[in-house]
């Protein structure tokens, strides 16, 4: 299916103008513009999530003292027995 009016010419043909092609710096100005839209992305899926769990601080932090007191008790409780 091709179009008489236009010749087929194989892509290597076609010349690129210097102008095309990114230099070194671009590519690395684009590869960094791609990383920091992809970590404000997974930013705002993190606060989403966040939000729709709904801890809040102080709850974290009463886990994380209660799971400490269940270590310390089983600690003295293995001392007593077999200290």
């Amino acid at each position: 299916m091709t179009d008489p009016a236009m010749p087929s010419v194989p892509p290597a043909a076609v010349p690129v103008p210097p102008a095309a092609v990114p230099s070194e710096e671009q590519k690395q100005r684009a590869k960094w513009d791609l990383l920091l839209a992809d970590l404000e992305y997974r930013q705002e899926q993190l606060r989403l999530a966040r939000q729709e769990l709904g801890y809040k601080p102080w709850q974290v932090g009463f886990s994380a003292m209660t799971a400490g007191a269940a270590v310390f008790a089983a600690g003295a409780a293995f001392v007593k027995l077999f200290g």
